[in-house]
């Protein structure tokens, strides 16, 4: 198991409402409703941010101090899986330019991990 793990920045063209919209119901569903990525991808998750975080973003308004609008994670079935379909021609036509349309030119920030280390597994565990 492979994840990928990417903080989104929105377009700055797009309100964070929009944003969020698109990402959920129409990004979203390239994956959701393309059964060809099941070959590929394990789970699909968008955490996307809190209204109520968006609060601490500094206060002069200017985009590209504001923090990330989301996580995705993507985790693939392997490594050699995330590398195909990256090359995967209906990857490129739907999801790379929807992408654009979402992030812009801004640069990308992700990684790509192995297996997490659980410290804490439920949280009633911590009481």
């Amino acid at each position: 198991m492979v994840k990928l793990i990417c903080f989104l920045k929105r377009n700055p063209k797009l309100s964070r409402e929009a944003f969020h919209e698109h990402w959920l119901n129409v990004h979203g569903a390239l994956f959701s409703e393309t059964p060809e990525f099941s070959q590929y991808i394990a789970r699909y998750e968008q955490n996307h941010r809190l209204d109520a975080h968006y609060l601490h973003d500094p206060e002069d308004g200017e985009f590209d101090k504001q923090g990330a609008d989301g996580v995705t994670v993507i985790w693939y079935h392997s490594l050699a899986a995330f590398q195909a379909m990256a090359k995967d021609p209906i990857y490129l036509s739907k999801v790379v330019p929807d992408e654009k349309y979402l992030l812009g030119d801004a640069p990308k920030h992700w990684i790509l991990t192995g297996a997490e280390d659980t410290i804490i597994d439920k949280p009633s565990a911590r009481t």
